[in-house]
Parts: C-alpha cells; sequence; structure tokens
C-alpha cells in the first residue's frame, strides 16, 4: 500500500471515528471511501440490507449482487442504463456486509483493493464498538438500570474513540499500545494488563511489550518466556482462542510463581494479517471473578484494536523503507514518482470536469 493509500486509509479511521452512531458512521464510510477512490457510486450492505449509498438509489440496488462484487464475482455492474466498473470488501463479525464502490472511469487497481480492504476492516472495528454500546443499552433497559450502565459503556467507546484517534494520527506506537492495556484495566475495573508480542527472530517465545500492575522487579522477567511456560498467556496465542479462568488459584494451568496471588484471568491473542502474534492478558488480584459475555467483548474490542495498530505501523514501516533510501535517509525516486502521478491524475480529473 503507497504512501496516498495509508493517508488515505488513515483519514477514513479518523472520519468514521468521530461519528456518534451506527446510521452515520456508515454514511461517512461510504461517502470518505467513494472521495478517496474517486467512485461515482458507494454502497454498504449490512445483514442483506443497503443501509447507505450514494450516487445511486438504494431501492435501485439488489444487495445479493453487491455481495457477488466483494467477493469477486463481478467487476463490472450495470445500474440506470450506465456501465460501472466495480470492486468491493465484504464486512465480517456481528454484521456481515459488503463496502461496494463503482465508477465510469478505469477499472480499480490491486491497490485500490487492498486499500478499500482496510476501510472495511477499520469500519468493522467501529461498527462493533457501536454494537457494545447499543446492546448494553438494551440490556440496561430490560433490567432497570440504565443511567449505570449507560455511563460504563459510553465509557468504553470513548476509549476505543481515542485510541483510534490515536492511530489514526500515527502517534508513536508505544503510546498507542499503553492506552490500549490502561483502557483495559480500567474498564474491566482490574488491577492487571499486559500485551505480549512474540519475537521476530524466534515465535516460540515472547516478551510483554505493555504493562499495568507489574511490580518494577518483575519487569526483566518477563522477556522471551517460551509459550508453553507463559501460562494463560501462552495458552491462548497456542491454540488461538479466548481462554478465561475464574478461579486461577485452583486452576491446572496456573503458573506456580503467581498462583498465591492471581485470583482470576482472560487471555485472547492478538493477529496480524490473520497470524497470531501475541495475547492481550487482563487479570485481578482481589478474587475469583467470572467473566461474562460483556466482559469478553470489551476484551476482544481492545485485541483488535492492537490488531489495527500493529498493522498501521507495519505499513508505515514498509512504507519508510520503500520510498527512503536506506542509506542517507532520503526521498527516493520511487516517492517522487508516486506524488508525480498523483498530481497528473488530480489534473486529469480537474480538466475532464471543465470539458464536462
Amino acid at each position: 500500500m503507497g504512501m496516498l493509500a495509508t493517508q488515505q486509509l488513515t483519514e477514513f479511521l479518523s472520519v468514521v471515528a468521530d461519528r456518534p452512531d451506527g446510521p452515520a458512521a456508515q454514511y461517512a464510510a461510504v461517502e470518505c471511501a467513494a472521495r478517496a477512490l474517486d467512485a461515482d457510486v458507494a454502497v454498504l450492505v449490512i445483514d442483506g440490507l443497503v443501509v447507505a449509498s450514494i450516487g445511486v438509489p438504494a431501492e435501485q440496488l439488489r444487495p445479493a449482487v453487491l455481495h457477488d462484487v466483494a467477493t469477486g464475482r463481478h467487476t463490472t455492474l450495470h445500474l440506470a442504463g450506465t456501465a460501472y466498473a466495480v470492486t468491493g470488501a465484504a464486512l465480517s463479525g456481528r454484521a456481515p456486509g459488503a463496502l461496494v464502490l463503482g465508477r465510469t472511469g478505469p477499472e480499480f487497481t490491486d491497490q485500490d483493493v487492498c486499500l478499500l480492504r482496510g476501510m472495511a476492516r477499520v469500519l468493522e472495528l467501529s461498527l462493533q464498538a457501536l454494537h457494545v454500546i447499543e446492546a448494553e443499552r438494551r440490556k440496561a433497559r430490560e433490567n432497570g438500570r440504565l443511567a449505570d450502565s449507560l455511563q460504563e459503556r459510553q465509557r468504553l467507546f470513548e476509549h476505543l474513540t481515542r485510541i483510534q484517534r490515536l492511530i489514526g494520527r500515527r502517534a508513536p506506537l508505544q503510546q498507542i499500545l499503553d492506552a490500549i492495556t490502561a483502557s483495559a484495566a480500567e474498564l474491566l475495573d482490574l488491577e492487571m494488563a499486559s500485551l505480549n508480542l512474540l519475537e521476530k527472530d524466534d515465535p516460540s517465545v515472547g516478551s510483554m511489550v505493555s504493562g499495568v500492575g507489574f511490580a518494577p522487579e518483575l519487569l526483566p522477567r518477563m522477556k522471551r518466556i517460551p509459550l508453553p511456560s507463559a501460562g494463560v498467556a501462552g495458552l491462548a496465542a497456542l491454540g488461538d482462542e479466548l481462554i478465561v479462568v475464574e478461579d486461577y488459584a485452583n486452576s491446572p494451568i496456573a503458573i506456580p510463581e503467581v498462583r498465591s496471588s492471581m485470583k482470576a484471568v482472560m487471555a485472547i491473542p492478538v493477529h496480524e494479517n490473520g497470524q497470531v502474534v501475541g495475547c492481550l492478558t487482563v487479570g485481578t488480584y482481589r478474587g475469583p471473578r467470572q467473566w461474562d459475555k460483556p466482559a469478553q467483548d470489551i476484551l476482544r474490542a481492545f485485541a483488535e484494536h492492537v490488531s489495527l495498530a500493529l498493522t498501521d505501523a507495519r505499513t508505515l514501516e514498509a512504507m519508510n523503507e520503500a520510498f527512503h533510501d536506506s542509506l542517507t535517509g532520503l526521498a527516493s525516486r520511487a516517492l517522487f514518482q508516486a506524488r508525480l502521478d498523483r498530481a497528473y491524475q488530480a489534473r486529469e480529473r480537474t480538466m475532464k470536469g471543465k470539458s464536462a
């Protein structure tokens, strides 16, 4: 993904994160995606329904056909007598769907498709955060605890939005990771949270890169730990699954050194490009705890944001290597050519608009 495409993905993240509810985020997504990829038509389908569209009325669209576009079965569509080159990206998770773009100009490139997929992933995360808020609103209404529950889940949304903005504004990676572990501990009312990442030179060992609630003298011992010896965190990474332990003292997978202090723990793997690269772990020293579904959903949301932060950081690193000389650090010919191409494309669109 090029530097300009990375900037467009960052803009997309910031635009969507600033929207307070689902419909607003959905419309902002199609609008920003169309602008970034010079599309004439942009459509968002969720759960088999067209929830947002620009450039064409929603009633003229067939969700099943748009799904086929997202899965690569169609690259051309005829709408209201006009032929459009189309591409799309599927959305998974709680609200499966598709983000589809079309234009009367040239076909979409591989770089365009890569950017659109990144946008779809960002949209998934934002809609997931909004879904958690809405689910808790309903639960609070049913149980007569609306005010307290809304306040608690509003804090979750605020924390996730703040993290998304840090990613969008390219804050230092360590600052983002520290914000995630601190937020996870605070929102779940826990004393401990840690993020361990696998070592690049040896994925069989992991090191803690961010943590809350650890004694300073323990930190040097949290480096290059073999996964089979890493307790719940190692098990979550090795099995690529969420692990919950509600009574740590009596758990067969407890680490002897911390059995007397740790009372309950939960760990979830962190991914990058579909591969496990680490584990996000939270725990309490106060007593056994039942990890209910809302608590698990919160941890999943933070793990997804770790993945997004890592992916963005790796993309930026690759961009810097591709567009700058490794010896001098100066901009390379590739960067000059990319900017020149972009300027030429912008001029062509301007001249086309004037002649229309």
